[in-house]
């Protein structure tokens, strides 16, 4: 019956796993652009390897894009500033005028009649003078505002201040010219505007002061006019600047691709991957489509299956593995669909650092390889992008190789950044022929790039807590003594402290010679028994006063204490959020072996009595890992040597070799990734830590 359940278990992950790679497959179909893809590759500055090409069809040849940012530039220089004017403002002087002037009458009035021989005006005289310069001062205005006054008009030059300039007038553009006044022109330059009929008759020092106080631009630069007119110029640029008609020939085999071929056969292939989308069966592009997706996801699984069993046994890892690639993927499919030019800002190298924090090298690399590919496909430039990528990948990979601390993000992202710098401008120069066409703001992507690549430090704080996987950096941070929860450790239960210290030094020398997680073996080894600070004078490294507690309890009273202080660790350690990676050490430190000593003791005080063995069993479950299957054999190997009378090399190699083989006659590796060989290396890195610490020292002179 177990066999048929374990069967159909088997079966049923053997179908999700099959779900998990037609689902990613058809998401990654579904993110590719339908659309046929041009069968040559085309990279400027190459031989064409070949056979010589022929127009299928007519097609318009493309400017590039230098030759349509000079276009727009010519445009910007040279686009005319439009102007509108504000026909209020005149009428506002008028007014303003009248009243100034009315003000100030009969303080203007003996200066305006200072020359007069008539030494008494009278009232009829002063009105009709008052109606004089009223009606003159507001001609005057009239004169100056016909057609209008700037402010300022840079880079134009005309006579008497009259310039040319392009004037809106109820969104209807006319060609005028307009008379500028300038602040400091004011005072001089008002008489200009007086009649000469006039000049004779007035004061024009008197009229030209009063007008020069009210005076204002109604000229104003329309910037919404102007930017506008640019834009449609802007956006009218031919796209096109030549015509290859049917049957004309392109390249020859052996042609080097020049400039010119280059962007020949460029135009050509957007000619034709636009006229795909007709001309084609999408449902047959489509199909094919999911077959390349298909065939890269299984990569992946058969990846993982041959050299990460434990990952593929894990359909949360696989999960978490198979949507940051997806996601990747589809990054760079919105960033392409809408803003291809700024494909190099994505920060790509996030998905092998984040795999090869969590995992290791080659998974990385690997992963890697495939997401880049398959954004490859869909890319401009496909093999220069795959190339790039690829480099700073690895190099990404090689510089966290082991990230023990968070800064070395900012590290990592200078070496991509020089890494990406580099590869371009070695690739541009190759293909352009020299350094002076080599575009600067791509350089600029790559600092955005680089700058993006620290997000990965959030980032893996988030998959931390919502996988409940660790990096390396937690580790270090977890594996340091003072933490809340070991210093509690060291005050409560300081022999305890002390042993988890001696398991953690033999575990990490294991776990080095084997192959495996060194860091995590050492923090579990820490905190593998933290439960025993609750009732710490019930172990006997924490007697001190040779008071034993057990001698006033049962013996299968004993057990179950002993027993508990791994559900009373596991407590702890779910109280104090510790991961579950370094809570299943606290589980399996003792797999499913007896607590020998009280059970001997047991059978030695009631050899005929019945015994229920399940009392002095540890309720597992048995490690799994290599990491944790170290720590108990590490753990039993560095107890027991404390009970040692004689430390001669024979006596630990003896107890190493009983203690091990017992816990491998007792079935407690069978669910580790650990093989005789690895066991075998284990017993002599234990035989050889144990010699060194407890070997003989000489006897110092008194």
């Amino acid at each position: 019956m177990e066999k048929k359940q374990g069967i159909r278990r088997n079966n049923q992950d053997f179908i999700l796993k099959i779900l998990f790679i037609i689902l990613i497959s058809g998401l990654i179909t579904y993110i590719f652009p339908r659309e046929g893809k041009f069968k040559y590759d085309i990279r400027k500055g190459r031989r064409w390897l070949q056979k010589e090409l022929v127009a299928p069809f007519d097609f318009g040849i493309q400017k590039s894009e230098s030759e349509i940012a000079e276009e727009t530039s010519y445009y910007q220089q040279n686009q005319e500033p439009f102007y509108s004017a504000d026909t209020l403002i005149p009428r506002r002087k008028v007014q303003q005028f009248a009243s100034l002037l009315s003000n100030r009458w009969n303080t203007l009035l003996p200066e305006i009649t200072k020359n007069d021989t008539t030494t008494v005006i009278h009232s009829g005289l002063k009105d009709s003078l008052f109606a004089f310069y009223r009606s003159a001062g507001i001609a005057i205005i009239d004169s100056i505002y016909n057609p209008g006054i700037i402010e300022y008009l840079p880079g134009k030059s005309g006579e008497s201040g009259i310039m040319p300039v392009i004037l809106v007038q109820k969104k209807v553009i006319d060609s005028k010219k307009l008379r500028i006044l300038q602040i400091s022109d004011i005072a001089s330059g008002i008489w200009r505007f007086i009649p000469a009929s006039l000049k004779t008759n007035i004061d024009t020092t008197l009229i030209c002061n009063l007008i020069g106080e009210i005076l204002e631009p109604n000229i104003f630069y329309d910037e919404e006019t102007t930017q506008s007119i640019l834009q449609t110029k802007v956006d009218n640029i031919s796209r096109i600047k030549g015509l290859v008609r049917k049957g004309d020939l392109i390249i020859s085999e052996g042609d080097i691709t020049n400039e010119e071929k280059y962007q020949i056969l460029i135009s050509l292939k957007d000619e034709f991957e636009t006229q795909s989308g007709f001309a084609f069966n999408l449902q047959h592009v489509a199909a094919g489509q999911f077959l390349l997706a298909l065939i890269s996801v299984m990569m992946i699984f058969a990846f993982i299956f041959t050299f990460r069993k434990d990952i593929y046994a894990d359909n949360r890892k696989l999960f978490f593995i198979l949507l940051i690639t997806l996601s990747s993927i589809f990054v760079a499919f919105l960033v392409l669909r809408n803003y291809s030019q700024w494909l190099y800002i994505i920060p790509f190298c996030i998905l092998p650092i984040t795999i090869r924090i969590f995992y290791d090298t080659r998974l990385a690399l690997f992963v890697h390889l495939i997401a880049t590919l398959l954004i490859g496909y869909m890319a401009p430039n496909g093999y220069e992008f795959v190339l790039l990528q690829m480099i700073a990948g690895f190099i990404a990979i090689i510089s966290t190789y082991s990230m023990r601390h968070r800064s070395q993000l900012f590290i990592t992202a200078g070496i991509v950044l020089v890494t990406y710098s580099l590869t371009y401008l070695a690739i541009a120069t190759i293909q352009e022929g020299n350094m002076y066409h080599i575009k600067l703001n791509t350089f600029i992507m790559f600092g955005f790039n680089a700058f993006f690549i620290l997000f990965a430090y959030p980032m893996l704080y988030a998959f931390e807590k919502v996988f409940g996987f660790l990096s390396e950096v937690t580790l270090l941070e977890l594996s340091d003594t003072n933490t809340r929860l070991l210093r509690e450790l060291a005050e409560k239960a300081p022999g305890t402290f002390q042993h988890s210290l001696q398991v953690a030094n033999l575990a990490e020398e294991a776990i080095y010679e084997i192959g495996g997680n060194t860091l995590l073996a050492r923090t579990g080894a820490l905190y593998h028994d933290v439960g025993k600070m609750d009732m710490p004078l019930y172990f006997i490294e924490n007697q001190n006063t040779g008071i034993n507690p057990h001698d006033e309890v049962s013996f299968d009273e004993s057990a179950r204490i002993i027993i508990s202080h791994v559900e009373r660790g596991i407590e702890k350690a779910k109280k104090h959020n510790l991961p579950d990676a370094i809570i299943d050490f606290i589980r399996t430190h003792h797999g499913t072996t007896k607590v020998q000593y009280f059970y001997q003791s047991y059978l030695n005080d009631f050899p005929e009595g019945e015994i229920d063995e399940t009392q002095f069993i540890y309720n597992g479950p048995i490690p799994f890992s290599k990491e944790t299957a170290v720590v108990m054999m590490a753990d039993s190997v560095e107890a027991a040597s404390r009970s040692l009378k004689i430390t001669t090399p024979e006596a630990i190699e003896e107890l190493v070799e009983n203690i091990i083989n017992g816990q491998m006659q007792q079935n407690q590796f069978v669910n580790a990734d650990i093989t005789f060989r690895d066991i075998s290396r284990i017993k002599k890195i234990f035989k050889k830590k144990l010699s060194n610490i407890y070997h003989v020292r000489i006897e110092y002179p008194k």
